[in-house]
């Protein structure tokens, strides 16, 4: 018989120590498989954290962990109680969230006042040197005390001349006031905030800029990438900025635009900006480029934040921040000026600390695309003129809008144009000296340009009379064009942009009728236009001809535009001001029951401050 070799309990114990750790394992799984029990309470994802989750740990209220059920989870007055406790920390949490968000936000406008003195300071000092070519490289001076900066201040003093600062080769923002100093590595951010920067790049990046062409002078977003890396306001915008798409787009919870996780970030860059702008380095903009690229980044990205929200509101701080930071400054002097560049060169790999041959990096390049493109698009809500030299920015070749926001620079040149004839015209006619002649030649001229530029984005010179207005086959044109000869997006995204503009000048000149032959005629361009949209081509960019044209088509054709942008805040999750759009049309449209309305007139009637982008 044979023997049977009997194991040793040495032999099991390995294998036992490994059965146990794995079976524990497993029983800690499933016991947060749910969340912690005040998740659980609040039916909302817990994120599972340990020794306390963060979904209770960021609106200060007690996570009771995931161990036995709770004794006051009973389902009666116990946990009627609990429930009632936890409701009144996170309302309490918020409300104190709000109070900071509102305080931050009250700041800002006498920090743009103050940054338009740095701007006229700047300008009085680049007068002084129009003199000397030489001159005007050397980094404006200004007569602004400024404090000197302590070792406990900033690790490095702070850079006098536009070039690359030792800050940012250390790796630490140039946003850190002394309170918020920090140098932390971009491998210590966790994963749920990684996770919002990728959500941020894939989702939130193409949502802002629809157009964005990633091959051209400023496709690279590498500056982009390396600013939010550095932890500072840029960061904590860009993170509730994510929070809130990814919140909206997921339908996590319907009262998204209250979610505290959003304005925790939100409040935190607002608060941060406020620092930094009170701090002496405030006074630097005007001689370090990468201190501007990250102000007006976070500028930037703040002022979306609303638009996302519907941008009806609290974007003219941020606006009139970058504004008056930037309009003093020369486009010459800040944008590179290489005839010889090739049109496709994309930014250097480094981004924005690796500038270029006249020291100006492509995020400032877009970041400048961005500021015209708000302030010429504010002035339909505001009713006034673009606040930068507009003209003297788009003329400059290597500055292509089309390239950031779909639309070349002669229509926003244009468009920028009807907003001083609006002016002028109400001007004259307060002062009783309208002269109706002059009113005409001047509409006349910009229509004139308006056709020819149209023209030429389909044709040339000779065969221009193809798109004259009354052409009876302009829609099948339209549809060979766009449908069968593969025309870049910009062409299609100019000519809605351009058609808008002529129903300005119309609405200008010959008032807000949109009975008058010349506004039907150009609506009715629009719709063709509009039927004949690239399959590829987002309507989230447009949303400022739309609300324009739309808000003079006659009742017969307002169902088309109701239908459209209707539908687009079905698409979109009503993220953005599509909605709005829809509420500024239907008040227009009722308005003009009672008199002479359009867009302008109908948004300052209805109290509607929209930023239309």
């Amino acid at each position: 018989m044979a023997l049977i070799a009997v194991p040793k309990m040495s032999d099991f114990l390995p294998k036992w120590r490994a059965m146990t750790v794995r079976e524990s394992r497993k029983m800690k799984t499933r016991s947060r498989a749910t969340g912690c029990w005040t998740c659980r309470i609040r039916h909302v994802k817990c994120g599972s954290e340990t020794p306390n989750c963060t979904e209770c740990t960021s609106r200060h209220t007690k996570c009771h962990g995931y161990g036995p059920q709770p004794i006051w989870m009973d389902g009666g007055h116990l946990e009627a109680a609990e429930r009632s406790r936890i409701r009144a920390a996170i309302k309490e949490n918020f409300r104190r969230i709000r109070k900071q968000q509102n305080l931050a936000r009250r700041q800002l406008p006498a920090v743009s006042s103050h940054h338009q003195a740095l701007g006229e300071t700047s300008r009085a000092n680049d007068c002084l040197t129009q003199s000397d070519p030489q001159a005007r490289l050397a980094p404006p001076t200004t007569s602004l005390p400024v404090s000197p900066i302590t070792p406990s201040d900033c690790s490095v003093s702070a850079p006098r001349s536009i070039t690359r600062s030792p800050a940012v080769r250390n790796g630490e923002t140039l946003f850190r006031h002394p309170t918020f100093q920090t140098n932390v590595d971009i491998l210590s951010i966790d994963g749920y905030k990684a996770g919002l920067l990728m959500h941020y790049f894939d989702h939130v990046f193409p949502w802002q800029f629809p157009y964005h062409n990633s091959h051209s002078r400023t496709g690279n977003r590498g500056w982009l990438l390396q600013l939010l890396t550095k932890r500072g306001p840029l960061y904590h915008a860009a993170i509730g900025l994510s929070s809130l798409h990814q919140s909206a787009t997921r339908g996590i919870d319907e009262s998204y635009l209250e979610d505290q996780k959003v304005f925790d970030h939100h409040s935190t860059a607002l608060q941060e900006l406020c620092e930094f702008l009170r701090s002496e380095k405030a006074t630097e903009f005007h001689q370090d480029e990468q201190l501007l690229t990250e102000f007006l980044a976070c500028s930037i990205m703040l002022l979306s934040f609303e638009v996302l929200r519907g941008g009806v509101s609290n974007w003219q701080p941020h606006l009139n921040a970058v504004l008056s930071t930037i309009k003093s400054m020369s486009p010459a002097s800040l944008i590179a000026v290489e005839n010889n560049k090739p049109d496709r060169l994309c930014s250097p790999p480094n981004g924005v600390a690796q500038l270029t041959k006249n020291g100006t990096s492509a995020g400032l390049e877009f970041l400048f695309a961005n500021a015209l493109w708000f302030d010429i698009f504010a002035c339909v809500s505001t009713g006034g003129t673009p606040v930068l030299p507009y003209r003297s920015w788009l003329a400059i070749e290597q500055l292509k809008m089309q390239d950031v926001m779909g639309c070349h620079n002669w229509a926003l040149a244009l468009i920028g144009d009807i907003t001083h004839l609006r002016e002028w015209k109400c001007d004259m006619d307060k002062k009783g000296l309208l002269s109706v002649r002059e009113l005409v030649s001047k509409g006349q001229a910009i229509e004139s340009e308006l056709e020819e530029k149209i023209g030429l984005l389909y044709f040339g010179k000779d065969e221009v009379w193809l798109l004259h207005p009354f052409a009876t086959f302009l829609p099948l044109t339209l549809y060979f064009f766009f449908q069968t000869c593969s025309r870049p997006h910009t062409t299609w995204i100019t000519h809605i942009f351009a058609l808008a503009a002529l129903v300005q000048v119309h609405t200008v000149v010959s008032g807000p009728l949109p009975s008058l032959p010349e506004i039907q005629i150009t609506v009715q361009r629009a719709i063709d236009l509009l039927n004949s949209k690239p399959e590829t081509c987002s309507l989230q960019g447009i949303v400022w001809p739309l609300c324009v044209i739309g808000c003079m088509a006659e009742p017969h054709l307002q169902y088309f535009f109701e239908n459209l942008v209707s539908g687009m805040a079905t698409e979109y999750r009503k993220l953005g001001n599509s909605s709005t759009v829809l509420q500024i049309m239907k008040g227009c449209w009722d308005l003009q029951k009672q008199g002479r309305k359009d867009c302008t007139i109908a948004m300052s009637e209805l109290n509607i401050h929209a930023l239309l982008v």
